[in-house]
């Protein structure tokens, strides 16, 4: 397993060439699929532009950010581009043209030990990014918990 992505014709791409301005769908060149390798990620739409209606959410993206480092693998992420996704979904079968767009917006709590935990949250589209740590407290880990409960609830009723 080499790491390396592979590019929409199948060769590899040295990392500098990795930065275009056309992303590219990455998938180790072992477990690519046909498909992948044909398809293109615009950044903000999560749609594979080779194949209509057919959309792309969380790790199997990699959108890359202003600083040439990917879009982090977060389930936060991957919640936000589901929502944009099924939003641009529903508007298709309205008859709507699809407008919803992942704005690059996300959080996650960090626990830190010792009954607390921190925050990072921020618009990860901004030019540098425009990310914040907030301090590690109790309160935060509070909040940790509650969002789990919350996200518990929503997905499984629990």
């Amino acid at each position: 397993m080499s790491g390396t992505p592979a590019c929409v014709q199948g060769e590899s791409l040295p990392a500098a060439d990795r930065r275009a301005s056309v992303p590219v769908a990455e998938v180790e060149q072992h477990r690519r699929d046909p498909a992948a390798l044909r398809a293109l990620l615009p950044a903000f739409a999560l749609w594979l532009g080779s194949f209509a209606g057919v959309y792309a959410i969380g790790d199997v993206t990699a959108i890359p950010l202003a600083s040439g480092m990917p879009l982090p693998k977060a389930g936060v992420f991957a919640h936000a581009q589901g929502e944009v996704v099924a939003a641009r979904i529903a508007d298709q079968l309205a008859g709507r043209a699809p407008t919803a767009t992942f704005d690059g917006h996300g959080m996650c709590f960090l626990e830190t030990g010792h009954g607390r935990a921190t925050m990072v949250r921020g618009n990860f589209y901004a030019s540098p990014p425009d990310v914040a740590l907030a301090e590690a407290s109790e309160e935060h880990l509070a909040a940790k918990h509650a969002f789990e409960l919350d996200r518990l609830a929503a997905w499984f009723g629990a």
